[in-house]
């Protein structure tokens, strides 16, 4: 009977561990009490080391009870001391007052300060205490801090660093509030001028009440953001965290809170800077010297009268990721004020172009940043064809020399001023690092946004030796424009028509510089020297990115990541003969021959075979003569293909005379070459839009550019896709996210499953167009049914979304917000709310319905020091959206008006659009039926397909609550239909065609193909590339929404009879639909596993659907399945059927 309880016991703790698996349990002090001589009392905890004979002095942190009488929280307690275990976090003395008197607790304070630095080695000054709290303490540290007898202090009397986690400030339920008043009133009172006295710390979870209640932490965060905007985190920091309120929110604010406070004790301790020597250096350097100057202060001999230990570290980066390269560290005693040099000698370790070098100094337990500089490598000159460059990387001389507000004459502005004695007395810099900062060099005034004129100056040497044909001159990238000398010689210039002249205005901050370079005014074996004009017009400005040098072609291929290994003379001589016959092909316009020489599943920046031939039959087309002519032409191998690169000049057949760069991707299979494209899922491609030329005052219509991210698999499935529009910035295009390598970024997400398989489209617009009037229409007239025409996306609101930082961020809203037939999802990073007019969010959700606002999901944030304070009507929007019960995701986080701050919250803001994204989980497939015929004569494929969708079909149709920007409430929805022949083992002919349907119907469907006919053919469909010869298969499949829909396949057998012909051979199969339909319902996203989509798409070639798993999505029907709660109660069967049979085992062993 014993044992029989032993292991009752034994269930009933192993039930309790599973029920507190995720429990994280703390250790903490309880603390001294201290009774004070008037009857006040206080808990006091001590650091580890304090009375160890060390003499030291502490800093003070007085907590505020929870209740604003004595409820403390000991995990919170915990927390703190953890913090003070690290070395972000220096040690604190602190005390918890007991507030269980009626006396005006500021009084109770009062006496408890002046008790705690009498008894304890405290510093007993304003600047190094610090006052914190939760809840109802989180006011309390405030109105202790900002106030006394009722008056608002204009400077702290008593302690001057203020924080708040969760403060409890409306007078909802408030125990003090009507005693002590309002603190968002009081700073109002102390106002702006007055508030940067105070060091104040604010922060609170998103979905809390006490952080959107009225005069509460959000709207005292907007006070200071509406004041400052740009406010240092020396002086304040506010955020608001999404989430809710538990111990992981609380971990985070005490670590963030304890770091700051110690900032403030800390930090003036002591200061310094480092230097490298050299800090541009060739990877045949092996040691940089490091070297340090670090200055204790006078402060520290107050803090600890001993001599101390003081750890110097240096660290080596990769400012790419962060990783660690190498650190060491020594460690020197500390007897008082005195300066302490140093070096280190580290690696010259460099991934890429450079790596960042940081000096740091622990002392007292706290870690202080002394400085970073960047290490700059330079790439050396090899015998390699790949290897012919000159690194211009490093030391240039630097001046800003003219305000742009000066548009007249200055004497440097001509190069014939810019003698060497002139340019070798101004600073040095390194360029092509990043934008210019207010330390870049004193001729910027202190000023990163610095708007004028400036040079950069340097002289380089050239081997004897080294290559003279084809040079590139590449200097990467100017925020604006830009012209170069080469000994005294204009070799190009991007904004700046005229040497010495003006900037243009025509923004091409983006723009890759890449110039030509004639060899002849190069001096080869001596010194030359080479000068860069800048202008900047607004903003951050600088020399901000590279390659800088002059390289051979295939040297520039290499360090910007194109194929760089030259080809064999075989294999060029072999591409290069094609390539004459496809130029040959062109001049006789003959489109069919030109056709036989491309891939049937080529692909290309957008460009499938179809394409491809409509575009180049158009310039065929015409009575004048076509001539092709390449020159600098060079082959290089990759990944088992070949590029073939060359300058290309077209007189086309209307007489217009065209110059590209050609970048061909050709296969060499059994000796026969095909041009086969790169298939690269992320690329610039361009359409033709009547809006935006409309918006340029154009007549007709011009080309818009776009890049595009298509998710990996994209070439080797049927898949259709849910499409994001990614808006871009003010003064901007869509080359600023390849800058900032959102590609990159949604690739990670996407294969780690955080983001669902998606398109993400990013266009172009004018730099101001604030994405509203002609603009709105490009993206939702011209642009998306383009997409939709040539890429399997879903074309339904309810899988579509918009997304953008700043401009973009409110164009993301304006054109989301109002056009609901087109969008269901929206992302906003700094959403430059203010500047949207009638189109901002705040204005339009004023207008709608909640329901019409929750038919969307939404995600906002901003940085709380951005320079035009958009946190404010951020802010402003989550509160109505509160109002209006509509879900969604707000932050207030630390950061700037820049990529640094955004591109962090990507992945997150994609994975909570891809959560909430509609889905039918592959269970539509249920209301379809089908049925195909297809036969093959006189060299014509002829199909005939029904597809019947039953009354269950209704309730996938997608319902639009109304509103002045509803089109239509119960919109059709678009069917698209898959016409598909493989043969050999390659897709050889792929078309769609679309039908829509406003709910239950029958579709049927007839359709001719001309099997192996001439792709010049206007007035019918041709597979040109089907060989009647050999066996194919044709598959027929219609997608409903995120799922397909096997119609039928046909199997074709070649048979020779009498006359040569072959004739068809095996009948079209059709699907089983009693038994179900051959749609493949693939569930995917976060929590079901897709790896096998593939396969599938390879063994059985059926349809796809895209990633689905919240089928609980919106507007699903009651059959849809929520996989989560399953898998609750499944875990909660498997317990109790755990205990059942440990309770059965126990009677037969009582029995026993």
């Amino acid at each position: 009977m014993k044992k029989g309880r032993s292991i009752f016991a034994l269930m009933i703790t192993i039930l309790l561990i599973c029920t507190s698996f995720n429990i994280k349990t703390f250790a903490v002090s309880e603390g001294t009490e201290v009774n004070m001589e008037n009857n006040g009392s206080y808990k006091v905890i001590l650091p580890n080391e304090y009375g160890d004979g060390n003499g030291q002095s502490y800093p003070v942190l007085y907590l505020m009870p929870e209740d604003g009488k004595s409820l403390y929280n000991n995990k919170m307690i915990s927390m703190i001391q953890g913090e003070m275990e690290t070395d972000q976090s220096g040690n604190m003395i602190i005390v918890m007052p007991n507030f269980d008197s009626n006396e005006d607790f500021r009084i109770t304070m009062k006496k408890i300060i002046a008790d705690v630095d009498s008894k304890y080695n405290t510093i007993a000054t304003i600047d190094h205490r610090a006052i914190l709290g939760v809840g109802v303490g989180g006011y309390m540290a405030y109105i202790f801090g900002m106030t006394d007898n009722n008056s608002a202090l204009n400077t702290p009397n008593m302690i001057k660093n203020i924080g708040s986690i969760r403060g409890h400030f409306s007078e909802t339920d408030h125990p003090l509030y009507e005693e002590y008043g309002d603190v968002y009133d009081i700073i109002s009172q102390i106002n702006k001028d007055n508030i940067v006295n105070y060091y104040t710390y604010l922060d609170s979870p998103t979905e809390d009440p006490f952080t959107y209640q009225p005069k509460s932490t959000n709207e005292i965060g907007a006070l200071f953001i509406n004041w400052y905007r740009t406010l240092s985190y020396d002086i304040h920091e506010y955020t608001a965290r999404y989430g809710t309120y538990d111990d992981d929110y609380l971990q985070e604010s005490v670590s963030r809170v304890m770091n700051r406070f110690s900032e403030q004790f800390y930090s003036k301790m002591i200061s310094g800077d480092i230097s490298l020597s050299p800090q541009v250096a060739a990877s045949s350097v092996e040691e940089i010297e490091v070297s340090y100057n670090i200055d204790v202060n006078p402060i520290f001999p107050e803090i600890s009268p001993h001599s101390t230990d003081m750890t110097i570290e240096v660290i080596l980066t990769d400012p790419a990721d962060g990783s660690v390269l190498h650190k060491e560290n020594k460690t020197v005693s500390v007897d008082g004020v005195a300066t302490y040099e140093g070096t280190f000698k580290i690696p010259n370790t460099v991934n890429g172009t450079n790596s960042k070098v940081s000096i740091t100094a622990n002392m007292l337990g706290f870690t202080i940043n002394i400085g970073s500089e960047s290490l700059v490598r330079i790439m050396d000159t090899g015998s390699k064809p790949d290897e012919q460059l000159i690194d211009l990387m490093g030391d240039w001389k630097f001046k800003a020399y003219k305000p742009f507000s000066n548009t007249g004459s200055e004497a440097l502005d001509q190069i014939t001023n810019l003698t060497k004695d002139v340019w070798t007395t101004w600073g040095t810099v390194q360029p092509a690092l990043g934008w210019w900062t207010a330390d870049f060099d004193e001729s910027l005034e202190n000023n990163s946004n610095w708007t004028g004129y400036a040079w950069y100056v340097r002289e380089f040497n050239i081997n004897a030796d080294f290559a003279k044909e084809d040079l590139l001159l590449a200097l990467g990238k100017f925020d604006e424009a830009d012209e170069v000398y080469v000994n005294g010689v204009r070799v190009g210039a991007t904004g700046i028509p005229e040497p010495g002249g003006l900037y243009d205005g025509s923004n091409p901050w983006d723009v890759d510089r890449l110039y030509k370079l004639d060899s002849d005014i190069l001096n080869y074996g001596g010194s030359n020297t080479i000068a860069v004009r800048m202008a900047n017009s607004n903003g951050g400005g600088g020399w901000y990115q590279g390659p800088v040098g002059i390289f051979s072609p295939a040297a520039y291929n290499k360090i910007v990541g194109l194929p760089s290994d030259l080809a064999d003379s075989t294999a060029t001589a072999q591409i290069k003969e094609f390539v004459d016959t496809q130029n040959t092909a062109l001049e006789s316009k003959d489109i069919d021959a030109y056709a036989k020489t491309i891939a049937p599943d080529y692909f290309q920046s957008g460009y499938n075979k179809a394409r491809l031939i409509e575009k180049v039959n158009k310039d065929l087309t015409g009575d004048g003569k076509v001539t092709v002519s390449d020159s600098s032409v060079n082959v290089y191998n990759f990944k088992g293909m070949y590029l073939y690169q060359a300058q290309r000049n077209i007189t086309n057949a209307s007489g217009e005379i065209k110059t590209e760069t050609v970048n061909a991707y050709y296969k060499i299979e059994n000796d026969n070459v095909v041009m086969y494209g790169d298939h690269e899922t992320f690329y610039v491609d361009s359409y033709a839009s009547s809006y935006a030329a409309s918006a340029k005052g154009l007549e007709g219509s011009t080309e818009m550019n776009y890049r595009v991210y298509l998710p990996e698999g994209y070439f080797d499935s049927n898949k259709r896709y849910p499409v994001t529009y990614l808006l871009h910035q003010f003064s901007s295009t869509s080359k600023s996210y390849e800058i900032d390598g959102i590609q990159d970024i949604l690739k990670k997400g996407m294969a780690d499953g955080d983001i669902q398989d998606m398109i993400v489209v990013i266009p172009d617009s004018d730099g101001m167009s604030w994405w509203r009037d002609d603009w709105e229409l490009m993206v939702t007239e011209d642009l998306v049914p383009f997409i939709n025409e040539n890429y399997r996306t879903i074309a339904d609101a309810r899988y579509n979304g918009t997304a953008g930082a700043s401009m973009g961020g409110q164009g993301a809203y304006g054109i989301g917000l109002s056009n609901p037939n087109y969008f269901s999802s929206i992302i906003s990073f700094f959403g430059a709310f203010t500047y949207g007019r009638e189109h901002s969010p705040n204005s339009i959700v004023e207008k709608v319905s909640d329901e019409y606002l929750q038919n969307y999901s939404h995600y906002f944030i901003s940085g709380n020091r951005d320079v035009y304070g958009f946190g404010a009507p951020a802010i402003q929007l989550d509160n109505q959206l509160r109002e209006k019960n509509v879900d969604h995701v707000f932050m207030i986080e630390n950061g700037e008006h820049d990529s640094v701050f955004y591109l962090p919250h990507v992945i997150d803001a994609f994975s909570y659009v891809s959560e909430e994204m509609y889905t039918t989980g592959g269970k539509i497939a249920d209301s379809a039926s089908s049925e195909m015929e297809a036969e093959v004569t006189d060299d014509k494929l002829n199909i005939s397909a029904k597809l019947s969708l039953n009354q269950e079909f209704d309730q996938w149709m997608n319902t639009i609550p109304e509103s002045a920007y509803t089109k239509d409430t119960n919109p059709d929805m678009v069917i698209p239909i898959t016409f598909k022949i493989e043969q050999n083992g390659k897709t050889v002919f792929n078309q769609m065609e679309t039908s829509t349907v406003s709910g239950s119907t029958s579709l049927e469907f007839e359709k001719e193909i001309i099997l192996g006919g001439s792709v010049a053919d206007p007035d019918n469909v041709v597979a040109g590339d089907v060989d009647l010869t050999k066996n194919f298969t044709l598959s027929v499949f219609a997608s409903l929404l995120d799922t397909n829909i096997d119609l039928g396949t046909f199997e074709y057998t070649a048979k020779t009879v009498d006359e040569g012909k072959p004739t068809p051979g095996d009948e079209p199969k059709t699907p089983n639909h009693e038994e179900k339909p051959k749609g493949d319902e693939v569930v995917g996203g976060k929590n079901e596993d897709t790896s096998k989509d593939s396969e599938v798409d390879k063994d059985k070639e059926e349809g796809d659907s895209t990633n689905s798993d919240k089928v609980e999505g919106k507007n699903l029907p009651n059959t849809a399945t929520n996989h989560y709660n399953s898998f609750l109660v499944g875990s909660i069967i498997v317990l109790l059927g755990l205990c059942f049979g440990v309770l059965g085992w126990r009677k037969r062993f009582i029995k026993e």
